[in-house]
């Protein structure tokens, strides 16, 4: 079985959509489980980071093709996952261009384009570019979000600004020299206990609420840190190739399994099942839905790819 490409960030990419996909079976989950369903934000944190990484702008045949070529990777899976969701909501005709009804992929279109335009100042002045996306950020929670509960693990412009400096720090990172060892493991896992156990502390302290522009980034930040030499170290482990070769499948079906998973979870939700076999049956459905529309959304790529090419000649 021929292997695709595998390395450290095929494992995040897996791991973000463990995560994402776990936190979205939270509805159909009762009280108390539905606490353990928790991980949603550290999927997203993951797969900006991913983005950013995997992020570098090289000689384009003409102005802005790098940015075309990422539009056009995201949006024929974006206009699936939107058809999907007539199914059980109102959709607008402006969603198939601007998905607001996918914060996370809204968010990193505005991410993408934001890092084209402004992609020398971004390389050059680093610590500065840093510095001005967190006053922003702080600003924007001082003036702007509510003070009374935990909102900045959740979707919406709110957490925009610390969400695209885990893309830049992806971006920074790459090329630098990761240490791992056995116990990076042991440490992301402990970063993800003091993920869940601020959440509930939160309901306890009110200090906590209120420090949670600052609190929620920087634990988020570890647990990138920590889930980038796990990986890195499971990276190295000696796997066979038909192992490989599913997570790198996996990894590609990413963005498919996000904007599919909405409508199939609601979906099974309505069932009159046990919720362990909702779990079971909207796993199952989800990666065939998602293979298929990685199937047809990468023929409407090639197609939107040729017709550019042709007139670009």
């Amino acid at each position: 079985m021929k292997t695709l490409y595998y390395n450290h960030i095929t494992i995040l990419k897996v791991f973000a959509t463990i995560f994402i996909t776990w936190f979205h079976f939270k509805t159909f989950t009762p009280t108390p489980i539905n606490k353990l369903f928790i991980g949603g934000m550290l999927g997203n944190s993951l797969f900006f980071f991913c983005s950013g990484y995997l992020s570098s702008i090289k000689k384009e045949k003409y102005k802005g093709e790098w940015l075309v070529n990422k539009w056009i990777r995201i949006m024929p899976s974006i206009w699936i996952g939107t058809i999907l969701l007539m199914s059980i909501r109102d959709v607008k005709i402006y969603n198939f261009i601007y998905p607001t009804l996918f914060w996370f992929i809204n968010a990193l279109l505005i991410f993408y384009t934001i890092f084209y335009a402004f992609n020398k100042l971004l390389t050059k002045f680093r610590t500065l570019s840093v510095f001005t996306i967190i006053s922003m950020h702080s600003i924007y929670y001082l003036l702007f979000v509510s003070h009374n509960q935990v909102v900045m693990d959740g979707g919406g412009f709110k957490i925009w600004f610390y969400c695209f400096l885990f893309f830049l720090y992806g971006f920074y990172i790459k090329g630098s020299i990761i240490t791992y060892n056995k116990y990076s493991i042991i440490k992301c896992i402990i970063s993800i206990v003091i993920f869940y156990a601020y959440k509930e502390l939160s309901e306890i302290y009110s200090i906590l609420v209120f420090w949670q522009f600052i609190i929620q980034p920087i634990i988020l930040f570890i647990f990138i840190h920590y889930a980038l030499q796990s990986a890195f170290y499971i990276s190295k482990i000696t796997t066979p190739n038909s192992i490989k070769h599913i997570l790198s499948y996996i990894s590609n079906l990413t963005l498919e399994i996000y904007v599919t998973q909405i409508t199939i979870i609601n979906l099974v939700k309505q069932t009159n099942i046990r919720w362990q076999y909702k779990i079971i049956i909207a796993t199952i459905s989800i990666f065939v839905i998602a293979c298929l529309c990685n199937k047809l959304s990468n023929k409407t790529v090639d197609i939107i790819k040729n017709y550019i090419n042709k007139k670009t000649k």
